[in-house]
């Protein structure tokens, strides 16, 4: 079976084991697909494991983020806000804030 699959494989490269196992199929009429598959790759008539480019990996290089020492005003967050009264206008508050110490340093309000 492996010499007709590599004399069938020769004839038709471009051919899978699928195809190559129709045709042992009607030739040696009890074939095992998984068997094809296995003596396929064993044989090394696979065309992708030939033409595939490796692909290259990346190295990610891990950076240690420096903790803040502790001080006010040395990490601050800011934030958008929305919110809508009842008369249906809407307003906006821009928020900074002191992650440290958690104080609210400054709140801007417009519509």
């Amino acid at each position: 079976m492996r010499e007709r699959l590599r004399t069938l494989a020769a004839q038709r490269p471009r051919w899978g084991y699928r195809r190559l196992h129709i045709l042992l199929k009607r030739e040696l009429d009890v074939v095992n697909r998984k068997r094809v598959y296995r003596h396929y790759l064993l044989e090394g008539l696979a065309l992708w494991a030939i033409w595939r480019p490796k692909r290259k990996r990346v190295a990610h290089t891990t950076q240690v983020i420096a903790m803040p020492s502790g001080l006010p005003h040395e990490v601050l967050a800011m934030d958008f806000m929305q919110d809508v009264p009842a008369d249906g206008r809407r307003f906006r508050t821009f928020n900074i804030l002191d992650t440290v110490t958690r104080q609210c340093l400054t709140i801007e309000v417009d519509t």
